[in-house]
């Protein structure tokens, strides 16, 4: 009987010393490979061409729109060019904690002046009423986004969102006067740059690691205290911001295709079911519940489009 004693006792040691050499050694980071043509360089490079004048981008008037849209044009140009090339947002996990909380706050400004930029410059195309082009620009910043913050921790997630939330606001509202050609090449873009770039579980993961990665074992030791429940309440948070964003681009796909098949049948569809094949590979689903979008038409080519859950039943032209 004693035997067995120590024996147990030896075990519970054993597993006490691997645990303790768990949370003393640094956690690996879960980095993507970056490309050796890496888009994101040429953000950077582009970010420090952009006009101070996106700073304030929602107070400007028609003539600093024009200015300020025509001063960022090559910067603006050089990024639109770079979104076909694969982006990875660089990290270096063996920076300490002052070094990795300076850098994401200078990729959050660069990243920041691009988008206000690209929204500038969807502004000007407004102004000079150029649909066509308004959304083009528009498309891009949503593709920015996900190139922007591919590979980087929490809060360039949840900063490209709100980038790529108000590139799709905009989208909603040019979907009613867009022609054929143009709400095609829309709804291509969409399909083919889904949301979210990547899931909340790994952005997560790898922002924790990169912040222990950043401390010494003894830090490390007190802040696994606190991991578990702070892991928690991040992932729950970044993954509201990813179903709500996820939601509302899967319910502009389904307006681009209304619009599609309103053009080409001089009416609205009676279910949505009646887009696909034709104009959509398969209908858009609420991210949350996995249920499909409430949709009802109406008088005078208007419909009420809404999540499931959604309360507000607001009529759509």
């Amino acid at each position: 009987m004693k035997w067995k004693l120590t024996l147990v006792a030896g075990v519970l040691v054993l597993a006490a010393l691997i645990a303790w050499a768990t949370l003393l050694r640094k956690p690996a980071v879960p980095l993507l490979p970056v490309p050796p043509q890496n888009a994101y360089d040429t953000f950077v490079a582009a970010a420090e061409q952009i006009d101070a004048g996106v700073d304030n981008w929602r107070d400007l008037d028609e003539a600093e729109v024009a200015r300020v849209s025509a001063a960022n044009a090559q910067a603006i140009a050089d990024v639109r060019a770079a979104l076909d090339r694969e982006s990875v947002v660089p990290l270096d996990a063996g920076s300490n904690a002052t070094d990795l909380v300076q850098a994401a706050l200078d990729r959050d400004r660069k990243v920041l002046r691009l988008g206000r930029a690209m929204l500038v410059a969807s502004r000007q195309a407004a102004l000079s009423q150029d649909a066509a082009e308004e959304s083009a620009i528009l498309v891009d910043l949503l593709r920015f986004s996900r190139s922007a913050s591919r590979g980087d921790l929490l809060n360039a997630h949840t900063r490209s969102a709100a980038l790529a939330d108000s590139a799709i606001g905009r989208l909603v509202e040019l979907t009613p006067d867009l022609d054929a050609a143009v709400a095609r090449r829309v709804l291509q873009q969409l399909l083919a740059n889904p949301l979210p770039v990547e899931d909340a579980a790994t952005v997560v993961d790898r922002d924790i690691a990169v912040v222990m990665q950043s401390h010494s074992a003894g830090e490390r030791l007190v802040l696994s205290s606190v991991v578990g429940s702070q892991r928690q309440q991040s992932l729950q948070r970044l993954e509201q911001v990813q179903s709500r964003v996820a939601a509302a681009a899967a319910a502009l796909k389904l307006r681009l295709g209304l619009r599609l098949f309103q053009l080409e049948n001089d009416r609205l569809p009676l279910k949505l079911v009646e887009l696909v094949p034709e104009y959509l590979p398969e209908l858009p689903v609420d991210p949350a519940t996995g249920e499909s979008f409430f949709y009802e038409p109406g008088d005078d080519d208007a419909y009420l489009l809404h999540r499931p859950a959604a309360s507000d039943l607001e009529e759509q032209p």
